[in-house]
């Protein structure tokens, strides 16, 4: 079986993690992504985790799994030659996706109006935190930053302490999705119109998509959701559970805790509900949880139709039987670091596979690519490698 975007030749530029999240998610199904990095590598080949903390550009965990199924060109794309040599893949390719900061491909003449003047149906998409034009553009931002001027750090947390962020890049990381989505899009149009596109996406309104309810309770009520006053998760023997009890479930879950033979409540929902949270029967649920392990509670919970979750570590979500029975998980062996366990693709396509290949050594396809995409001669490149363009 075959990928269903086999055919399709992607570039990648920047840096980071949106534009190589976005292009990973094409190389697993099948496109050709060439990445451009720079003589010095990606940024993320300095970030770690490393295979006994020790640093090595080929081995960060971070980059090996940003950049699984990639080509890897490095190109000083502050030279003329390293410029006219970016121009030279573009032209055979279908679609650019770079981070670069806003004005850097406009200084370099690589700019989508450069590009697509020698390719009219190219797509090129763009991925800033603020995106191309506004008062914000050229500022400077990060995953927390981001998170917080973009509304989520204001509702998530307890609102006696201070404001949180999720764990991870996920605003980086939606932001890569996000550019995915629409550049399949434009390359749909181009296909079958002939016509490209400039994509311009925004990590911030990525953000601002993320949490449409608050904006209808500011809309209809000019109200500002805040944090809550939030309540701690409880422990179990080997670890912790949740529980969301609404009013419909309330009394369920006074059977789950107090015995099937508990008595409902007999104040109306909201009362009861209150008190609950309130820790009216925080001695009971401690009672019950602390005797359990946190599946035995969330199974329990289940099975009472009490919404439970218990806190899922890494260890829970490897050995996870729906995961495992799924095959979501993959192993990629890559030569510096060996045999490696990666997330899979998060959707089951009929007919179709998905690739998982290693994340390239720095540069290791270069003189390949070159050779494809130009009519240099092996001499020539390695004038250019020892020029430093390469």
């Amino acid at each position: 079986m075959s990928g269903p975007l086999d055919g399709l030749t992607i570039v990648e530029g920047g840096h980071g993690i949106p534009a190589a999240y976005c292009t990973q998610i094409m190389g697993v199904l099948g496109a050709n992504v060439i990445k451009i990095e720079p003589p010095e590598g990606d940024e993320t080949r300095r970030l770690g985790p490393f295979p006994n903390d020790a640093p090595d550009r080929e081995s960060s965990a971070l980059f090996l799994y940003l950049n699984r199924n990639k080509r890897s060109v490095t190109l000083d794309l502050d030279t003329p030659s390293g410029q006219d040599l970016f121009r030279s893949i573009v032209k055979r390719a279908d679609a650019v996706v770079e981070n670069f900061a806003p004005g850097y491909c406009d200084q370099r003449n690589i700019s989508y109006a450069a590009l697509s003047d020698e390719h009219d149906s190219l797509v090129m998409s763009s991925i800033t935190p603020f995106g191309q034009n506004g008062p914000y553009r050229d500022w400077h931002a990060t995953e927390m930053t981001l998170f917080a001027i973009g509304g989520l750090m204001n509702i998530v947390g307890d609102i006696n302490r201070e404001p949180l962020k999720f764990g991870g890049s996920p605003a980086l990381h939606v932001a890569g999705i996000n550019s995915f989505t629409a550049t399949m899009l434009a390359m749909h149009l181009a296909e079958t119109a002939g016509i490209g596109q400039h994509v311009d996406v925004s990590v911030l309104e990525g953000l601002g998509a993320s949490h449409f309810q608050d904006l209808v309770d500011y809309e209809y009520h000019r109200t500002v959701i805040r944090r809550g006053d939030m309540r701690t998760p409880i422990p179990t023997s080997d670890g912790f559970i949740s529980f969301q009890v609404q009013a419909h479930v309330y009394n369920d879950f006074r059977r789950l805790i107090l015995g099937p033979d508990a008595a409902d409540d007999d104040r109306d929902a909201a009362s009861a509900i209150q008190a609950q949270q309130s820790g009216e029967m925080d001695l009971e649920i401690l009672t019950w949880s602390l005797e359990k392990t946190k599946l035995e509670a969330y199974r329990l919970g289940q099975e009472a139709h009490v919404p439970a979750a218990y806190l899922a570590d890494m260890s829970d979500i490897m050995a996870s039987p729906q995961l495992q029975a799924r095959e979501f998980f993959v192993e990629i062996e890559h030569p510096k670091a060996g045999t490696l366990t990666y997330p899979g693709f998060p959707a089951k396509l009929t007919g179709s596979d998905c690739r998982f290949e290693p994340a390239p050594l720095l540069g290791q396809h270069t003189h390949e690519v070159i050779s494809e995409f130009t009519d240099l001669s092996a001499a020539e490149i390695g004038e250019l490698q020892a020029a430093g363009v390469l």
